[in-house]
């Protein structure tokens, strides 16, 4: 059966920054514990992408942060016959809950990044995951230096 048209999704790469090095954060499936992801989400009518990616990340990790405007990059999968399109953005995480909607529902990480690139299974999202922690580290080093 061909795929029907694209389905738009948005989500984040949290990341923490802690005396110059960084962490990720990283979430279960709900429907196979084992595969972990990063938080992501349809996009509600009315939402913009960064609407439902910082929506996403409360709901299913119990995250808070700032949402980069510029995206980090896309990627997109199949379930069933639908085919999804990410729209992924970094977020500085400002603040993990105890509490959060899908608590009962989801494991959650908080990882480096070379645990983070074992755990990601599709190599797109392990590039994007590398390209933002590149990014980072770049200016991290130039804000140090000025």
């Amino acid at each position: 059966m061909a795929c029907k048209k694209s389905i738009a999704q948005a989500g984040v790469i949290p990341y923490i920054e802690k005396d110059g090095s960084f962490t990720t954060i990283m979430i279960s499936s709900k429907s196979d514990p084992s595969y972990w992801i990063f938080p992501k989400g349809h996009i509600d009518t009315g939402h913009s992408e960064l609407e439902a990616a910082a929506q996403e990340a409360y709901e299913e990790a119990g995250l808070k942060g700032t949402i980069h405007d510029k995206p980090i990059g896309k990627y997109s999968f199949k379930k069933f016959s639908s085919r999804y399109k990410v729209t992924l953005y970094p977020m500085k995480v400002t603040e993990i809950l105890e509490d959060w909607p899908e608590r009962d529902q989801r494991q959650r990480r908080k990882i480096s990044l070379e645990t983070a690139n074992k755990m990601i299974n599709d190599p797109v999202i392990r590039k994007l995951l590398s390209t933002l922690f590149k990014s980072l580290n770049g200016i991290e080093k130039k804000s140090a230096v000025e």
